[in-house]
């Protein structure tokens, strides 16, 4: 016990050590995805040990219901079918570093004086780094404004395949440069435009550096968009105003309660509705999909085997909305082969799959949920839909108790929500455009270890009317007592040791 008592004198390394960790995963040095869980890992093992006493019994339970999701996905998403071929070492490691940093940003919460802002704009710099240097590689290569510049004659050969320039832009992939989907890198700038909600609250005057920092990235952010131009990830601007001014009316002092309260309930029953639009939509489709001939894999041509999938394709409205269509119909190719026994802890992805589920795996679906039933099956879906409510909730608790400063609280929010909305809708599976069945899973990707990282920093436990979480309490820490200095006594003099003396 007193190793552990003497571990919680270091936790300005600690703290230095995690803010390093997170730079160099957001700039995603060398792509190394394992040595990042395992130094990952490790830092949460440490964490643990220093930090263990500072979670309350009654913490638990609310804390149960997001991790235990988190692991049960992790399981799926590292040991399913799909990742078979991936070797024994990269799927426990993966397996790992998915829990590693979420637990990582719960035990950083409890870091006593964290400065939530300098995390923030550590992930921020490793992000920063990695888009400028593209940006100038891209640059160099492509030219400014190039999908405009080369609109009308957007195709090249590489090695004799026919390519467009239009969709893809030069990144720092490793130690080299490649050419990826503007989809990919999209992500990437629309996370640096995050940094424009805290300009919404600090003071260019009295935090003058904080300020020009966040107004740095945003930059950057809005200039890696804006350069190609990349139209869709442009279209994320909204959500990222919409999320940030919302959060910065509920904060406003010249707002009244009435109306805050208002707004809230408008929020809520919006969110509650969505919900079951979703949850709805997914159930039709779900079940229009598999109606067709499994065996085969699902084409509308072919004649469905359930009266609801005929019923589907007879209606114009209907058929039109779950058949037809850009969206729906690679979303359709991996509900068809979700239900089939083999693929239900994820597709089988070897040299004997079915050739209905390799056009299901090959199918770009832009949405990282519906890839998970590729790695880890239907029931990891399904988990991860509870997750999905779990968090939402835990959301709702943090912005209303939580005692962090608004700017804070409002880009952690605004993260996690354009992150997921993002991945939601224009996730890219097969991003290497000159590598096109080089799979990209969100699950192992370091974007989604940061995103892990803020629902574990967000995560506020739900607790008794008047109770107050551990990490919000003053926390002190036992010094290990110093032993007295020795006092020499002489007939004339009576001294003590300086210590500065003694060093010498």
């Amino acid at each position: 016990m007193n190793f552990l008592k003497k571990l919680g004198n270091f936790e300005s390394l600690l703290t230095f050590l995690i803010m390093e960790l997170l730079a160099i995963t957001a700039f995603m040095l060398g792509n190394a995805n394992s040595v990042f869980f395992i130094v990952g890992a490790l830092l949460t093992v440490f964490s643990g040990l220093m930090l263990y006493n500072r979670f309350s019994k009654s913490e638990l339970p609310s804390l149960a219901f997001i991790f235990l999701p988190i692991l049960l996905i992790s399981i799926f998403a590292s040991f399913g079918n799909f990742s078979s071929g991936a070797g024994v070492l990269v799927n426990i490691l993966t397996f790992l570093g998915i829990n590693a940093y979420f637990l990582l940003g719960l035990f950083t919460r409890r870091i006593q004086k964290i400065d939530l802002s300098k995390v923030l704009i550590c992930i921020y710099a490793g992000f920063s780094l990695v888009v400028l240097i593209s940006l100038f590689y891209t640059w160099a290569r492509y030219g400014l404004f190039y999908t405009l510049i080369y609109k009308d004659t957007p195709t090249y050969y590489y090695d004799g395949q026919l390519f467009n320039i239009t969709i893809e832009q030069g990144w720092l992939s490793g130690l080299s440069f490649k050419e990826v989907s503007l989809q990919y890198s999209g992500l990437f700038g629309v996370i640096l435009c995050t940094a424009l909600v805290p300009l919404i609250y600090l003071s260019p005057k009295k935090n003058k550096i904080e300020f020009i920092i966040y107004a740095v990235i945003s930059f950057i952010g809005v200039l890696s968009i804006v350069s190609s131009p990349n139209l869709e990830a442009l279209l994320y601007l909204i959500p990222i105003a919409f999320v940030g001014l919302i959060i910065r009316l509920l904060h406003s002092e010249k707002i009244k309660e009435e109306t805050k309260k208002t707004l809230k309930k408008v929020l809520y029953i919006g969110f509650v509705c969505l919900v079951i639009i979703v949850l709805v939509f997914f159930v039709l489709a779900l079940l229009n999909a598999s109606g067709y001939n499994q065996a085969i894999g699902y084409t509308s041509e072919l004649e469905p085997i359930s009266s609801f999938s005929q019923f589907i394709k007879n209606n114009w409205f209907l058929n039109k909305l779950f058949n037809n269509g850009r969206i729906m119909t690679p979303i359709n190719k991996v509900l068809n082969q979700a239900t089939v026994s083999f693929n239900l802890f994820g597709f089988l992805n070897d040299g004997n799959m079915h050739p209905a589920t390799e056009l299901a795996i090959q199918s770009e679906t832009h949405m990282f949920e519906i890839e998970l039933i590729k790695e880890g099956g239907i029931f990891a879906f399904i988990i991860l839909f509870a997750l999905i409510i779990f968090m939402s909730q835990n959301i709702i608790r943090y912005f209303h108790k939580s005692k962090d400063a608004n700017h804070i609280k409002a880009t952690l929010i605004t993260l996690v929500i354009v992150i997921f909305i993002y991945e939601s809708f224009s996730h890219s599976s097969f991003p290497i455009i000159h590598e096109p069945t080089s799979y990209n899973s969100f699950m192992r990707s370091l974007p989604c270890s940061i995103f892990l990282f803020l629902l574990g920093i967000m995560f506020y436990p739900q607790l008794k009317k008047d109770e107050i979480p551990m990490f919000e309490k003053e926390i002190k820490i036992e010094e290990v007592k110093k032993e007295e200095q020795p006092k020499i006594v002489d007939d004339e003099y009576t001294f003590t040791i300086d210590s500065e003396e003694e060093d010498k």
